[in-house]
């Protein structure tokens, strides 16, 4: 039993014990911060191994507590309030918290990899063989020595900063070399801001590593524009810092725990871009990610994720929490020397939360998302739908030419949404037509909880006929299914 100012919280790990969902659980430990703001005792519920990162403060610790009675390596199964039932005796709670509303399951997970064919430690060593009796010391040892679709486990335990270099006899495969960390995020590779850098490696998955530092990839001559490029990476089901991807091909984060850092340490925004005369970054997508953790003692224009000049993205399912400038930018893309012109094109933002904190740090007073051609760069079939946050999305400079089919419809925001986009059926814009000026309402908008309670006004609001033509997402941000013969929800809560 842990013991929070006036409520007591049991937990345990009995798989017969009633199990809450994350949100839930995180409903019901964030009214327990409410009631007392010092929770360090907090910290006894985590093994030394499955520590949070250092610099975590006590919402994330929460919130992490939160996940792990989500996916079941704790449960919360009621709380003791003094006074109440009968002399204050255990009980279990009658708040709405633990009584979820039915939720279909999550899709599954990808198949793990087999089993493993190389191996990595700490105290191995680069003149080994990488076997699991004489396992090798980097990334890059074990990388050259795979072939593609091979598996290397990473032993628990730090290892240094490192790169991991272009190898030719990669370049025409088909499937990834992979590395397989130990649990609990217990892998973990750089410190301060240095991490692990991709210089042109190609066909390269991580799989449940703890990334620290500044996560980078790169050509190997990032000044000539037939160089070897990062292509076909994979980055899942881990924790990750911070990164800066630049003119990569083929790439994916997905179900990444991203961020714990600060700007005064040296780190800046997560950046996906292209240098400057080399070929446009293309085909990346940002899945179902929760990005949160990142700070500044003196706020500026500091994104969560900064995106130049791309070519094929998609930002589905994440949350960007407690954002300290803004959550999402979209600007000072560099001119593409297949076209002649800067852009960010074939765009695809949907299923998102986006929440900039504190209040007095987000541009412009309270933009969650801002998107801008600065008059010359060109946005190009830019989709906008079913996103959730109660604060601006700004998109400035269009023109006929500058803004190719930028839509938005299906969102729930409760401040501005730019007129500039062509918009249908969103709740809280004022842009006439079939959107409403109608705020949306959230569970716990400071919590960075956006789901829809029960009476929100974004409930129903976006009818079948317009989504059978249109092709709204099948799913949500939990990875629910959307109706597709009735009215779904505005904003990227389906409830």
């Amino acid at each position: 039993m842990l013991r929070l100012g006036n409520t007591s919280l049991f937990i345990c790990r009995r798989d017969e014990t009633p199990r809450l969902d994350r949100t839930e659980a995180l409903a019901l430990l964030t009214r327990c911060l409410a009631d007392e703001p010092t929770v360090h005792a907090l910290r006894v519920l985590f093994a030394p191994d499955s520590d949070p990162l250092p610099g975590w403060n006590d919402q994330q610790m929460i919130e992490d507590l939160a996940a792990r009675i989500a996916n079941g390596e704790l449960l919360l199964f009621g709380e003791f309030v003094p006074g109440v039932g009968g002399g204050g005796g255990p009980r279990k709670t009658e708040t709405a918290v633990n009584k979820p509303v039915p939720r279909k399951a999550p899709p599954p997970p990808p198949p793990p990899p087999g089993p493993a064919q190389w191996f990595l430690a700490p105290t191995g060593s680069d003149a080994n063989p990488c076997t699991l009796a004489a396992p090798c010391k980097t990334l890059s040892r074990a990388y050259r020595l795979a072939n593609p679709g091979d598996v290397v486990d990473v032993a628990a335990g730090s290892y240094a900063a490192q790169a991991i270099n272009y190898d030719a006899s990669k370049a025409a495969a088909v499937s990834r070399v992979v590395f397989r960390c130990a649990t609990n995020y217990a892998s973990v590779f750089g410190s301060g801001t240095s991490g692990v850098d991709l210089v042109g490696a190609q066909h390269v998955e991580f799989v449940g590593c703890d990334l620290r530092g500044d996560f980078g990839a790169t050509a190997v001559d990032r000044s000539n524009p037939a160089s070897p490029k990062p292509t076909d990476f994979v980055v899942r089901d881990g924790r990750m810092q911070s990164f800066h991807l630049a003119g990569a091909q083929h790439v994916t984060l997905q179900n990444n725990d991203i961020g714990h850092y600060s700007y005064d340490d040296g780190f800046g925004s997560n950046s996906l871009y292209s240098d400057n005369g080399q070929p446009t970054e293309t085909d990346v997508r940002v899945l179902n990610n929760v990005f949160r953790g990142i700070t500044i003692s003196v706020p500026s224009h500091d994104e969560c994720l900064f995106v130049k000049r791309i070519d094929g993205l998609v930002l589905a399912g994440n949350k960007f929490l407690g954002c300290p400038g803004i959550a999402l930018a979209f600007y000072d893309a560099q001119t593409d020397p297949a076209t002649g012109y800067a852009h960010a094109s074939n765009i695809l933002v949907e299923n998102n939360f986006l929440q900039c904190r504190p209040l007095n740090s987000c541009y412009g007073g309270s933009l969650a998302m801002q998107a801008d051609t600065k008059g010359s760069a060109r946005f190009i079939n830019f989709t906008f739908r079913f996103n959730s946050t109660e604060q601006s999305i700004a998109f400035g400079g269009c023109s006929a030419t500058l803004c190719q089919n930028v839509v938005a419809y299906g969102n729930a925001t409760g401040g501005t949404l730019s007129c500039q986009m062509t918009q249908h059926y969103n709740l809280g814009s004022s842009c006439g037509g079939t959107n409403n000026p109608t705020d949306p309402t959230f569970v716990n908008v400071e919590a960075g909880d956006y789901h829809a309670p029960a009476g929100a006004p974004q409930l129903g609001f976006v009818p079948a006929s317009f989504c059978a033509a249109n092709a709204c997402p099948g799913v949500d941000v939990d990875g629910d299914s959307r109706p597709s013969s009735s009215t779904v929800d505005a904003g990227a809560d389906e409830r």
